[in-house]
C-alpha cells in the first residue's frame, strides 16, 4: 500500500464522500456502534490518562512504553509552559481611589493590570 499525501489545496478541492446532512441531523442512538468492541474493564484501568500522572510516572511510562513517548513529551511540556506562565503571588497597596478606578473596568482588572506593568517593565518604563 503505497501513501498518499495532499496539498491543503488539494484536500480542499476534493469532494466528500460523506453526507454531511445525515451526519449532522442524526442523533445519538442512531450511531451504530456495533464495529466496535467494548472497552472491558481492564482495559479500562490500563488506560493512559497522561493529565493525571505524576512527572515520575511519566518518566517511567516513557521508558516502559516508548510508543507513548510522542504523548508524554507533549504532557511535559505542558506542564512547563504552565509553570512558566503561572502568576506569582504578590500585595500591593493602592490607594483607594486608584483601586476603586481599576476596579471599575470589571472582571478582570487584575490580568490587564498585570499586562499593563508587563508592558513598562519591558519597554523600560519601570
Amino acid at each position: 500500500m503505497a501513501i498518499v499525501s495532499y496539498t491543503t489545496e488539494q484536500l480542499k478541492e476534493m469532494k466528500s464522500l460523506t453526507d454531511w446532512d445525515r451526519v449532522l441531523n442524526m442523533k445519538d442512538e442512531d450511531i451504530d456502534f456495533s464495529d466496535i468492541p467494548e472497552i472491558t474493564v481492564e482495559e479500562m484501568k490500563n488506560a493512559i490518562r497522561p493529565g493525571l500522572m505524576t512527572e515520575e510516572e511519566l518518566k517511567k511510562l516513557q521508558k516502559e512504553k516508548p510508543q507513548w513517548d510522542p504523548v508524554v513529551k507533549n504532557e511535559l511540556l505542558r506542564r512547563d509552559e504552565r509553570k512558566q506562565k503561572a502568576a506569582v503571588k504578590e500585595t500591593i497597596d493602592f490607594d483607594p481611589v486608584t483601586l476603586s478606578k481599576l476596579r471599575s473596568g470589571g472582571a478582570g482588572w487584575q490580568a490587564r493590570l498585570s499586562e499593563q506593568i508587563t508592558k513598562w517593565v519591558n519597554s523600560g518604563v519601570l
